[in-house]
């Protein structure tokens, strides 16, 4: 093997034209243009045969290569027939690269592959899992674990669609998604990944998988209208609460309450948004599950002295007190919730009722766990499918 070919990181084999083996000598010449794997009329099987054909073994292994863009050069690419590139967590053109940014660098990339000696264009792949979130104003959808608190397998599906638009917008042809994990300890840092402990329910949300491979919305027109950086930032929790009460409701941020602030009387009620630092996959396996940033100790302290809604934002269950949901007057499990900080007021404030169910069961303590579907969970916090709406009269457990 090349010994540049050995220097070059793999990191998912995944691109297979056909398994390898090895076709003898080849002359290695400026291929024909009107060779059969060059003609779109020709059957597809009918031109693979052919390319496969005319590739060398060390070909045949670059095209199955998948490399990361830090590695990636056109060197790399054109002599060594690379298959495919992937920008892993944090690896785009620049900070705040828009769209048009992603797709300026994919062209460069798939500029590189079609000079190669056969002129195979490469594939690009990148996380887009909740939205394409490597692209700076991007919308951010909630995470999978929001999601399957939905059981809205059509509203999944459209999120799909979205995604797939937004990617193809930028260049790039493929995501690593969906997970279809089966959380059932939440001590796992990739919890928020999965749609449910409820095997059933993570099948039903399995219906993104058609949208993210094109499938169009329906009525959308012809082609991809698109503007490159036109998309909206988002809004935080706090810019949401601020636009629905308006300019007549005074609204007290702070970050840590202090003793002034709680001392005074003349406060209707008390919004505390707590829950988990950011991070990603296993980075952050957790023993103890306690909400972050002493959270439990804010809302305790607030709401000694206010009415106290809480809202917790978090990519799995976290451990509540007795004595701290004692305290408070209600619970919003807001899970990881994206970039729209206007769905959650939306159903604070009763714009629309609240219709999510847990996708997993709460724990009380953590020595409990694992504790899910399928073992004796009743000692449960709160159940598999508990949810509670506004409208006193019905609840969704």
């Amino acid at each position: 093997m090349d010994s540049n070919l050995k220097n070059i990181p793999i990191k998912v084999l995944i691109f297979m034209l056909s398994p390898i083996y090895s076709t003898g000598s080849v002359v290695i010449v400026e291929e024909d243009m009107n060779c059969i794997y060059r003609d779109p009329n020709e059957p597809v099987e009918a031109r693979i045969r052919d390319l496969l054909s005319r590739m060398t073994l060390k070909e045949k292994v670059g095209q199955m290569t998948q490399i990361e863009r830090r590695v990636a050069t056109p060197d790399a690419i054109k002599d060594l027939s690379i298959g495919g590139i992937l920008s892993a967590c944090g690896s785009g053109p620049f900070q705040n690269a828009l769209s048009s940014d992603w797709a300026d660098l994919a062209d460069g990339f798939q500029k590189s592959a079609l000079e190669s000696r056969l002129g195979i264009p490469l594939i690009y792949g990148v996380d887009a899992v909740h939205g394409h979130n490597s692209v700076y104003g991007a919308t951010i959808f909630p995470h999978n674990v929001g999601l399957g608190a939905t059981r809205d397998a059509d509203l999944v599906q459209k999120i799909g669609e979205a995604t797939a638009l937004e990617v193809r917008a930028s260049g790039i042809h493929c995501t690593f998604a969906p997970c279809v994990a089966v959380c059932r300890d939440p001590r796992w840092g990739r919890c928020y990944e999965s749609y449910s402990e409820d095997t059933e329910i993570v099948r039903k949300m399995t219906s993104i998988v058609t949208g993210l491979q094109g499938q169009l919305p329906h009525n959308h027109p012809k082609g991809y209208p698109f503007v490159a950086g036109s998309w909206i930032l988002g809004t935080t929790i706090l810019d949401a609460i601020k636009a629905a009460v308006g300019d007549e409701t005074e609204v007290v941020y702070e970050q840590y309450p202090s003793a002034d602030t709680l001392a005074r009387q003349d406060f209707s009620f008390a919004i505390v948004a707590v829950g988990e630092k950011p991070y990603v996959e296993s980075l952050d396996d957790n023993l103890e599950l306690v909400i972050q940033l002493n959270g439990a100790d804010i809302i305790s302290s607030v709401a000694d002295s206010i009415p106290t809604l809480v809202i917790l934002v978090s990519g799995r269950p976290l451990l509540l007190e007795p004595l701290l949901l004692d305290k408070i007057d209600a619970l919003i499990a807001a899970w990881l919730p994206g970039s729209e900080g206007g769905g959650i007021a939306d159903v604070v404030f009763g714009d629309n009722d609240f219709k999510g169910r847990l996708p997993v069961t709460w724990f009380k303590q953590v020595e409990q766990l694992p504790l899910h579907i399928g073992i004796d969970s009743c000692d449960s916090l709160f159940p598999l499918g508990f949810g509670l709406t506004c409208n006193k009269e019905r609840s969704l457990e």
